[in-house]
């Protein structure tokens, strides 16, 4: 069974509770379902960064301690958060939020996650803590065992372990170690070196049987010379082998060949290659054949070359990626701002440096849809799933989108797909069952409903949708009861305010009706469906020019919309005006073509110019 390797993020003012975690996590270790990370076991002299990003990539789940201090840290949203969301969306982890302390957690980028404990009552707030953190592990062994059932998860091979061990012997001078004694000697060793390692002073790591060293390699330093080296530690007295030794370097013989005019041609060599990196990435065969050209005529060595293409490749990688993560971030907090034009801006220039970056083109599919665009929209997904099949979250989008353009089969499709992959995210249950209310089956969609509430009793989306299905069945204290709920979770859900009127309209209670239209268009003054439903409350008190008001404002906002134009007809028509009503319901009616309702008012009014 492989173990699935976990990476705790979290603020030092939490150390604490992150070691109380560790403790309830002490049967998962031992039954070598996982291991654990976090900084603190980074040791001196480790690169800080360099070790938190290797544990990131290696993560199979990705803990999130979620607390006040962790949001205010900008380094933990810039970096840490960033990266294990790329990670989660392009399936090679898990990323779950757990929360410790009250915080105002539930916003992009991290909202769509499912956190723990499942009822999202943070571990502080517990009279009995262990009782949580035991929710907690529940929540993370469940996970555990889908990561280990599934084939996506294989934890990354350390390269270093294949390479030959090398042996460090004692001079012969040196008598033989006892065993557990410390021991001063010299050692010496002979390393293949490239010139190209030479010219930059290579960090050399040599792989042992019982570990590594790293030798510093001084620049001009010719091949097959020895590093005198001196070490401080346990030998072997059987094989002669490094125990546990602490090196460096203590002289080096003479260099007996210049290597000044070719080191300089190599420099020139690495100038060139960068400024080709900065142009395109990665390249493209018309810049390796130039590059190769250039090669031969500065006369250089393939095996030089090789060398330095790799270490500038990787360090022009690392800038990419540091520039990707640094837009989307940008991005994210525009998104956030909905400020979706910029937003796009920065996915965009993302995707130029990172063309394969999944998640990049999910999330400018998602601003893109919000915007309107809905063809750019579903673009993007869908390139984003042609980098990644796997990839949930875009499936879920696409099928959103699929859904805003009326394709309700294709919709379905994808939230199903959505599922598949992920069971347990209630967003694609609760737009399934969007899909299916707009199909008209009801108890279907209520059935997807109910699932996503089983998953995530705080989506106040799902308990909305939920609230008008059972509207639409005619159930409207049910109805009512939802959107309550809903409006608890959620008191700035416009959508939820404009439903809950329709049902009290419905009641026949009109004044109630209206104070949450109100607070709708309050909330979003530019909610055309909430101006025509106070329009037909109004017309419905007989307060005709302020339900001509709400219409019009309707209109002005979505002008392609047909029951705006019915309604204001009527009102018209009431005040007495039957041509500006024709008018109107001529309009509608040619939005709307399939309205029996349309077309048979447009027909009584004719009759009635007709018989004025």
């Amino acid at each position: 069974m492989k173990s699935i390797e976990i990476f705790i993020s979290y603020h030092q003012e939490d150390e604490q509770l992150r070691e109380e975690l560790e403790k309830h996590l002490a049967t998962l270790l031992r039954e070598k379902l996982i291991t654990s990370w976090h900084k603190r076991e980074i040791i001196a002299g480790q690169e800080f960064q360099d070790e938190i990003n290797k544990y990131l990539k290696r993560a199979g789940l990705i803990l999130l301690l979620v607390s006040p201090d962790f949001i205010a840290s900008d380094y933990h949203w810039t970096v840490e958060v960033t990266r294990a969301l790329e990670q989660n969306a392009t399936g090679k982890a898990r990323v779950i939020p757990v929360l410790l302390r009250h915080a105002d957690w539930d916003n992009p980028p991290i909202d769509k996650l499912s956190p723990l404990p499942s009822n999202r009552k943070p571990i502080r707030s517990w009279t009995d803590r262990d009782e949580a953190f035991l929710e907690v592990v529940k929540g993370i062994r469940q996970e555990v065992a889908r990561l280990v059932a599934s084939s996506n998860y294989s934890p990354p091979k350390d390269s270093s372990a294949n390479q030959k061990p090398l042996a460090l012997k004692p001079a012969a001078d040196n008598a033989p170690s006892q065993p557990g004694n410390q021991i001063e000697t010299d050692l010496t060793l002979e390393l293949p070196l490239s010139i190209a390692e030479l010219t930059y002073g290579t960090e050399k790591k040599i792989a042992l049987e019982d570990g590594s060293i790293t030798v510093t390699v001084p620049s001009g330093f010719s091949p097959g010379k020895k590093l005198r080296i001196r070490g401080k530690g346990k030998l072997n007295p059987i094989t002669n082998q490094r125990g546990d030794l602490y090196l460096k370097v203590v002289s080096i013989q003479k260099v007996e060949v210049s290597l000044e005019d070719y080191q300089q041609k190599l420099r020139r060599y690495e100038q060139e290659l960068i400024k080709v990196l900065q142009w395109e990435y990665p390249l493209s065969q018309h810049s390796r054949e130039g590059l190769k050209n250039y090669q031969q005529m500065l006369k250089l060595r393939d095996e030089d070359v090789t060398l330095l293409e790799e270490q500038v490749i990787a360090q022009e990688q690392e800038k990419r990626q540091d520039k990707v993560t640094s837009l989307i971030n940008e991005a994210e907090r525009l998104r956030e701002d909905k400020k979706f034009e910029e937003a796009a801006l920065k996915y965009q220039a993302a995707i130029r440096l990172d063309r394969n970056n999944a998640y990049a083109h999910n999330n400018l599919g998602f601003v893109l849809d919000e915007l309107g665009r809905l063809e750019e929209a579903i673009a993007s997904y869908q390139t984003a799933l042609r980098l990644d099949p796997n990839n949930a979250s875009a499936h879920n989008n696409l099928g959103s989108a699929l859904s805003n353009q009326g394709k309700l089969e294709e919709a379905i499709a994808s939230y199903q797909t959505a599922l598949r992959l992920n069971p347990n995210d209630a967003y694609p249950h609760n737009n399934l069952g969007g899909a299916l209310s707009k199909q008209g089956k009801l108890e279907a969609a209520i059935a997807s409903y109910q699932t996503a509430l089983r998953l995530d009793p705080n989506l106040a989306y799902a308990h909305n949708n939920l609230g008008y299905a059972l509207y639409k069945q005619g159930k409207l204290e049910a109805a009512i009861a939802s959107y309550q709920t809903a409006l608890h979770l959620d008191p700035n859900n416009a959508y939820a305010h404009n439903n809950l009127g329709l049902t009290l309209s419905k009641q026949g209670k009109l004044e109630a009706a209206i104070a949450s239209y109100q607070t709708a268009l309050h909330l979003d003054p530019n909610f055309a469906y909430a101006h025509n439903n106070l329009g037909l409350a109004l017309f419905k008190q007989g307060k005709l020019e302020a339900a001509i008001a709400s219409y019009q404002t309707a209109l002005r906002l979505d002008p392609n919309d047909a029951y705006p134009h019915h309604n204001l007809g009527l009102a018209l028509y009431h005040q007495g005006k039957v041509e500006a009503a024709i008018a109107e319901l001529e309009i509608a009616v040619r939005l709307d073509p399939s309205s029996t309702v349309f077309r048979e008012n447009l027909e009584f009014l004719r009759n009635e110019k007709k018989s004025c």
